[in-house]
Formats: C-alpha cells, structure tokens, sequence
C-alpha cells in the first residue's frame, strides 16, 4: 500500500510538471489577436473583431492558410496563402471593399516576412 502512494505520489509531480511545461510552451508559441472592431477586413472569413490564435512560428504554410506577414515599412498584414512558391508565398485578400497590398501589386512574400499563422479563430 505504502508502494503505491509514492507512486501516485510522482505520477501527481510529474503530471503537474507536464502540464507547466505545456503551458509555458503553449504561451511562447502562440498569442491571442483581436481583429480591430473599427476597421474593415481585407478577408471575408475574418470579421472586424474576431479573436484569432495565431501560431508565431509558421512552418509549412498551404493554399488556404490565413498568415500574417510584414509589409515594406514594418506593418502587418494579413491575406490567405493562394500559391506556395519555391522562394515565397503568394498571398491574396478577397473583400474588395477593404483594399490591402497583395501579392497582386507586391509579389511574392518571402518566408522571411511571416510573422504567423491563423490556426483558430472565434468570437468568445
């Protein structure tokens, strides 16, 4: 009995260790965004205010994904990836009414420039 107590005993600590170290890992990964309530939306599937996870370190992009990347002068931009290239993305946005650079006038984006990836979104 007393043999099984003290292995309860480290299954406990070392659950409770796993859970920290996936906190910490979860919170240096991914951040919470809110679109901007008073600002239109260069994508359809996103509304002004949607709350977005965003995954920081963006690997394997494909056609659909919605990522952020910088612009020329250090701002950030979203679109849906439409191409993956050999040297880039090409990144689109569909709503007309809220017109952002693309890769339409800009080209492709350097996977250098990505800053994240949408891996969730929701209005919570």
């Amino acid at each position: 009995m007393a043999d099984q107590r003290v292995l309860l005993g480290w299954m406990r600590r070392a659950t409770l260790l796993a859970v920290v170290a996936g906190a910490f890992y979860a919170a240096s990964r991914f951040e919470l965004l809110e679109m901007p309530a008073d600002r239109c939306s260069p994508l359809r599937a996103i509304a002004p205010g949607t709350t977005l996870v965003v995954d920081l370190q963006p690997r394997n992009c494909r056609i659909g994904d919605v990522v952020f990347h910088e612009g020329a002068q250090g701002e950030l931009r979203i679109g849906r990836v439409a191409e993956v290239l050999a040297g880039g993305l090409w990144i689109v946005t569909d709503d007309e009414s809220c017109s952002v650079p693309d890769s339409a006038s800009l080209g492709p984006v350097g996977f250098e420039r990505l800053r994240g990836r949408v891996v969730l979104r929701g209005n919570w």
